[in-house]
């Protein structure tokens, strides 16, 4: 993570207006606080049960990230923009599928390097 982002081999840590972690670990947490120098960075607490007041905290956790994507984009975040872009995302996942089953056939019809630049589009 921290590599691609200070190697300048991943254009989408450049373009990012905000970073989005969690605490899944410590060296997780480490990262986001170097990457967190360049950019806004916001970090999510990641409950580590499930317990009811867990799942409140998450609740919140939630509610103030959605905030802070209105803040910084400018568009209202919504049940119903949420389902159309799932959808959107999940066509996407579907199609690049498709496109890397073709790289099992025995002709391969696509090169490895014309796929990583459509996946990475």
């Amino acid at each position: 993570m921290l590599g691609a982002r200070f190697d300048r081999t991943c254009p989408f840590y450049r373009l990012a207006d905000v970073y989005i972690g969690e605490t899944t670990c410590d060296g997780k947490k480490k990262a986001y606080e170097i990457l967190g120098t360049d950019v806004p960075l916001h970090v999510m607490d990641l409950p580590q049960m499930k317990r009811d007041k867990d799942l409140l905290k998450w609740a919140d956790e939630i509610k103030e990230l959605i905030k802070i994507v209105e803040e910084t984009t400018g568009n209202k975040v919504t049940a119903e923009a949420l389902a159309e872009n799932i959808k959107k995302i999940n066509a996407k996942r579907a199609a690049l599928q498709r496109l890397y089953s073709l790289r099992w056939k025995e002709n391969v019809p696509i090169s490895g390097t014309d796929v990583l630049l459509i996946s990475t589009a």
